[in-house]
């Protein structure tokens, strides 16, 4: 074809020229190039959202690497509820699939397909037209009807056109309004700029005005966080180090890898002990931004007034006891790389709208500073309570939640996972240097036990079986709290003296008479009436690491059972987030009958 003729701007598809070598063989040197990027019509994506979830669906496409491309777009656009399968030419056969869908490809569809779908050519993104017209010249073009309707009507996953188009005229106008009433000389400037007062006995007599240009700025921030990303903020873990063979496990994994790939928010959503913190790792290691910083928060350790200046910084003054100099936040040292927000639905809701902020415009404000911050960070959140009902509750901004929600995934609970349980109790077995194995019996036990506190209360009992000090570990060594969340066929009675015996484990067993006043139960109102004598409350986390450290066996599943048992009982005032815990007049009352009547804990607790 040789070189062709000049032009202004040449708009090139990948699918048509290979590598840069190749397009520059045929386009002139001094000419404007730009890649061609296609998505699809909003009207097209409403006939894939009313086919029922879990639909297995063929995408057919030219070719098994435009068929992907293609799948994993229409994911970032929310279409996840279909089992999406590439085909394409040579693609082996699907006879068990009902439905294709196809960019205008419907040559490739296989005839005995019953209903078939056709999406069209896919159209030119709205970021690609604006930037040609930005190449151009030809802005103007953007505020024509014919182009904002043909915006409006392309699907993308970006912050939309019509927002940011708004704001920039309404900054445009209220620019314009300032120069026509200003009768003082103004100096426009596109640099930094910091006035500072020099002062005589407390009178300005003048000033100095501190100009720096952007790009230096940011270098040196650059350099910064290049320095903090040696202290610690790395990714410890890879899909390697998640356990487990089980489907669920498997297909939990297989779609974290495919989006790792992506650029947009992903929100773990799961059962507490899970393992989130886990997989957020693996999915920043296996992400381009894997060389970069990896910054976990957990958002319901901190209170509501640290966690914004740890997560956005301070400067110099900003309170008292901030640091001379000020400070960056964890959204600073997570630049270029991925910030892990665990127990996000725990955020207050002037965090909700910086993070939100953050989110759209890349950009942040330190606590008492006045100057704005570009960041790159990717946000990965993770949640164990349902943000759909917090947000109807409004509690958590809608907003928000939609961005977080770009691409939600399930984590498994242990329940589903029963492939998987003695796999993980070789690996603890293995990490606290116990040794011991488990007889037959309660082999079934742990097979049929639905795991509450997940794979943390599995770690937990796998430490306890280590500190039974038996080789082999029968029913009488499992740990007094599993029985309250078994089946009753399932509680063993345990031997109480010589020559007591277990009896056959299928056998039918009464289970044992419960009473609210178990130790855990005990223990946690003992804590919160002792909480009460401060003048302080208790969260479950806090409750959680007391009871540990009293080597009282339990979850923090179960902590959060009790507590709401407290609250029904109308014993306790139970508070969200980072709230924490009360008793009430009530609560002090029955914990100082209990002292009366000799039902306190036993001394060790």
């Amino acid at each position: 074809m040789g070189v062709l003729p000049r032009a202004d701007l040449f708009v090139v598809s990948t699918d048509a020229y290979g590598s840069a070598e190749e397009v520059a063989r045929h386009v002139p040197m001094d000419c404007q190039i730009m890649a061609v990027e296609v998505s699809f019509r909003w009207s097209e994506l409403r006939k894939l959202k009313e086919i029922p979830a879990g639909t297995r669906v063929l995408f057919v496409n030219m070719t098994q690497t435009m068929a992907r491309e293609a799948i994993t777009q229409l994911n970032q656009m929310g279409i996840n509820h279909l089992h999406l399968i590439p085909f394409y030419p040579g693609a082996p056969p699907q006879e068990d699939v009902r439905i294709a869908v196809t960019p205008d490809e419907m040559r490739y569809v296989p005839e005995r397909i019953q209903t078939k779908i056709n999406l069209g050519q896919r159209a030119c993104t709205s970021g690609m037209m604006i930037e040609i017209a930005l190449r151009l010249e030809l802005e103007y073009l953007l505020e024509t009807p014919a182009f904002q309707e043909y915006f409006r009507s392309i699907a993308t996953s970006n912050y939309s056109f019509d927002q940011m188009f708004a704001k920039s005229v309404r900054l445009e106008s209220q620019f314009h309004i300032l120069m026509e009433i200003l009768e003082e000389g103004v100096i426009g400037v596109n640099v930094s700029v910091e006035v500072v007062p020099v002062l005589r006995q407390d009178t300005c007599i003048g000033a100095f005005a501190i100009l720096q240009r952007f790009q230096d700025m940011e270098a040196r921030q650059n350099e910064l966080r290049k320095q903090l990303s040696h202290k610690g903020h790395v990714a410890k873990y890879g899909f390697r180090d998640i356990i487990g063979s089980s489907q669920a496990i498997l297909q939990a994994k297989e779609i974290l890898k495919r989006m790792a790939a992506s650029e947009s928010p992903v929100l773990l959503i799961g059962e507490t002990g899970t393992g989130k913190e886990l997989f957020a790792h693996a999915l920043h290691q296996a992400s381009r931004r894997s060389k970069e910083p990896f910054v976990p928060v957990n958002v319901a350790a901190f209170p509501e007034n640290l966690l914004e200046s740890e997560l956005f910084g301070y400067e110099e003054g900003a309170f008292t006891g901030a640091r001379k100099g000020g400070r960056p936040g964890l959204l600073e040292f997570a630049h270029k790389g991925t910030l892990f927000l665990d127990e996000v639905e725990g955020m207050s809701p002037l965090l909700q709208v910086k993070l939100l902020r953050v989110l759209q415009e890349k950009e942040l404000m330190r606590v008492g500073g006045s100057r704005l911050i570009t960041i790159d960070v990717r946000i990965v959140a993770a949640t164990n309570e349902s943000l759909e009902q917090k947000v109807e509750e409004g509690t958590f901004r809608r907003d928000l939640y939609y961005r977080l929600n770009t691409l939600p995934i399930m984590i498994p609970p242990l329940a589903r996972r029963e492939d998987d349980i003695f796999l993980l109790i070789d690996h603890f077995r293995e990490l606290l240097g116990g040794d011991f194995d488990l007889t037959r019996p309660v082999q079934e036990f742990l097979k049929e036990y639905p795991w509450p506190g997940n794979i943390r209360e599995l770690r937990n009992v796998v430490e306890y079986f280590i500190y039974t000090g038996h080789r082999h570990i029968g029913l009488e060594d499992l740990p007094p709290t599993v029985f309250r969340h078994s089946q009753p066929r399932l509680r063993p009675v345990m031997a109480s003296g010589a020559g007591a015996v277990v009896p056959d484990f299928q056998a039918p067993v009464p289970a044992p008479r419960e009473t609210p006043y178990s130790q855990v139960f005990r223990f946690v109102l003992g804590e919160l009436y002792a909480a009460s004598e401060e003048g302080i409350s208790l969260g479950r986390e806090t409750l959680l690491s007391r009871a540990r450290a009293c080597h009282l066996p339990t979850s923090q599943q179960e902590i959060r059972s009790v507590l709401a048992g407290l609250a029904d009982q109308g014993l306790a005032r139970v508070t969200r987030g980072r709230g924490g815990s009360r008793l009430t007049p009530e609560g002090r009352r029955r914990w100082e009958d209990l002292q009366a009547s000799g039902q306190n804990l036993p001394p060790e607790f």
